[in-house]
């Protein structure tokens, strides 16, 4: 970190301690201005805490109009009052055991990720066997 990038980021911090109710209405436009570039910066975090390998930008992100996974219409918001929208687009790691790396992240809504978030590809199969066998026409 340059002299200069740490300056700038304690009068950032400065200006936001002097100016709250400011400092929150500006980053809710930004992040309603372009919600993915903001879950890219928000994953860029996550991936430095976790150790995870992280090298996307958010130009490079796809976004569908329709979840990939289940197939509802995305609704991308900053996730501010509404994160846990089934219909809220999120990045996915399509392979968990790798970071945020070119060609592992896509765009699918929260419903989706919140289903494989925990589930192995066993258990996901075996219940789709259980609803597929049980189901009633």
């Amino acid at each position: 970190m340059t002299l200069s990038t740490t300056y700038a980021a304690v009068k950032m911090r400065e200006w936001r301690k002097n100016n709250p109710g400011r400092a929150d209405a500006r980053e809710r436009a930004h992040r309603l201005a372009d919600p993915i570039k903001w879950q890219v910066k928000d994953a860029k975090t996550r991936a430095k805490v976790r150790g995870l390998e992280f090298n996307i930008r958010h130009e490079e992100i796809e976004r569908p109009t329709y979840c990939p996974v289940i197939g509802i219409k995305l609704l991308y918001t900053s996730g501010r009052g509404n994160s846990h929208a089934p219909e809220r687009a999120t990045l996915d790691r399509t392979d968990s055991s790798k970071g945020y790396v070119s060609g592992n992240v896509r765009v699918i809504s929260w419903r989706a990720n919140k289903l494989k978030s925990d589930a192995t590809f066993t258990e996901i199969y075996a219940l789709y066997r259980y609803m597929e066998e049980h189901r009633e026409f």
